[in-house]
């Protein structure tokens, strides 16, 4: 039990010395702008007036966000642009300037990050003054304020106001918001639909931290894994490992109407443009619920072909011109899993695509994604012939964590299968294993290897954890979630990797 303790303890070490180095390479060049002296700090002041801090700073026109908490209070300024934000580009109210002081403790920044140590400063004019404290965080930060409430026909609450986003440069746009996803809203914060608008209303398309540009875009709470890293690491790996439509998600850090939030996960959807085609020659489903095994063909059969929703399959409301084209592909597929054909439309499953979707389910031990929580694609190919891929989604309950919300260590060992896979098995096992298996090895000794994913964890714990957003959360929301929950998942990486080989190579 000590020795086990002590790996533990080495390998957190560990991980603070490559967060050090990455976050002196990232804040080296910030503080090349002078900073006032204790002697000039004290100049600035002479002969004027304090008054209350009652000034906004700016950062390229646009309001920067005030933290408050039982630590203190204080502008949070994100550092995310990889030159820096440099301070001289902050500036305070019409008539007044800024300038901070230089405190000496400027050589340990990643202490001042992480610890959330403020850089003191101090708005001035001719006649008076006042003085704050500024935080910085490596993240960057978001703002959602809320103008006016409206109620949609479903009674679903929608806001209406602006978004402003500081991640190397600032952009605001006026914006629609609300909240998304059913078994989330039982968490202690909500996840959000984001909708960019412009000064009429009308769609507006951003490209937000380096992302596509869109007008559609979800804000993950991230609020069913306490170590917050599970689910962007299941993203950048299926990213990897994915032949096609990729999505990307950023971390940032929110702040809503006015008070701070925590730590968000902001990501691009998955829709036609992620697939780079169109709803004339793709078919787009989401599988919502575990399927049961004839629930789609039960449903059309009682409630018949005219409802986007049919049992545990949802179809893209860019099919409702053309409902009938759409469940008859439906209904071919799930007759195809059942070992029978209607004969109306010609399916041809990409394998490939079904082999990397396993392994990799089977790799976040995707317990919440098998059948549930993905999306059949079904690709035009000629004449009634269709092409299926699937896409997973919604990573959140992976790496250990079950659907009970609790972490279980002994999870490893798990067998996840999807429902195309044990179709494939049935009908054509020798053929399944050997790709299963040469897929597999091949992943092996790229991205499916124990050094590049506990690289991955590290590269994601240094996020968290050194731009101190980690205590921002643990401070709004009353938690206590440290280092330990880092080591948790590198365990179990080790882990089901052991499984993983010894099962793949075992056919």
């Amino acid at each position: 039990m000590k020795l086990k303790k002590w790996v533990m303890y080495a390998n957190l070490l560990l991980i603070g010395a490559v967060c050090f180095s990455l976050q002196y390479q990232s804040t080296h060049q910030f503080f090349q702008v002078p900073l006032l002296s204790e002697k000039e700090w004290i100049e600035k002041m002479e002969g004027k007036k304090e008054t209350q801090l009652q000034y906004q700073l700016y950062l390229e026109g646009e309001k920067l966000p005030l933290y408050s908490s039982d630590i203190g209070e204080g502008y949070l300024i994100s550092l995310s642009n990889e030159r820096g934000v440099m301070l001289d580009k902050i500036t305070a109210s019409e008539g007044y300037e800024v300038a901070f002081l230089d405190i000496g403790e400027l050589e340990n920044f990643d202490t001042m990050l992480q610890e959330m140590k403020p850089l003191p400063f101090i708005i001035y004019n001719e006649t008076s003054y006042c003085k704050g404290n500024a935080f910085f965080t490596s993240l960057p930060i978001m703002i959602l304020d809320t103008y006016t409430t409206e109620y949609d026909g479903e009674g679903e609450e929608l806001r209406y106001g602006e978004m402003t986003l500081f991640g190397g440069s600032a952009i605001a746009s006026p914006c629609e918001f609300h909240i998304r996803g059913v078994s989330s809203r039982s968490y202690y914060k909500m996840s959000y639909k984001l909708n960019l608008l412009d000064e009429n209303g009308v769609k507006n398309q951003e490209s937000l931290l380096g992302m596509r540009e869109d007008d559609d875009w979800i804000l993950r709470s991230l609020a069913s894994d306490e170590s917050k890293i599970r689910e962007k690491l299941a993203t950048d790996l299926w990213n990897e490992m994915n032949a096609f439509g990729s999505y990307h998600m950023k971390y940032i850090e929110l702040f809503l109407d006015g008070t701070y939030w925590g730590l968000y996960a902001l990501q691009e959807p998955l829709d036609f443009k992620t697939l780079q085609c169109t709803s004339e020659d793709t078919m787009l489903y989401k599988t919502c619920t575990w399927p049961g095994e004839a629930l789609f063909l039960n449903n059309m059969e009682m409630f018949g072909r005219n409802n986007l929703r049919c049992g545990d399959i949802e179809i893209d409301k860019a099919h409702k011109e053309n409902l009938d084209l759409a469940y008859d592909v439906m209904e071919e597929y799930k007759y195809l899993l059942g070992g029978k054909s209607l004969e109306k439309i010609q399916l041809d499953l990409d394998k490939e695509n079904l082999y990397r979707l396993n392994i990799f389910l089977s790799a976040i031990i995707g317990v919440d994604n098998t059948g549930k929580n993905q999306y059949i694609i079904a690709n035009s190919i000629g004449s009634s012939k269709f092409k299926i891929r699937k896409l997973p989604w919604d990573f959140d309950m992976t790496f250990g964590l079950m659907v009970d919300d609790r972490v279980h260590e002994d999870a490893f060992s798990s067998f996840i299968e999807d429902e195309t896979i044990s179709y494939l098995m049935s009908v054509e096992p020798d053929e399944t294993k050997a790709g299963l298996r040469e897929t597999y090895n091949a992943f092996s000794t790229t991205v499916l290897n124990e050094e590049h994913l506990l690289e991955q964890v590290d590269r994601l714990y240094c996020a968290i954890y050194e731009s101190g957003a980690q205590m921002r959360e643990n401070i709004a929301w009353k938690q206590d979630v440290g280092e330990e929950q880092v080591e948790v998942i590198k365990q179990l990486i080790r882990r089901r990797l052991i499984w993983m080989d010894e099962y793949y190579n075992s056919f």
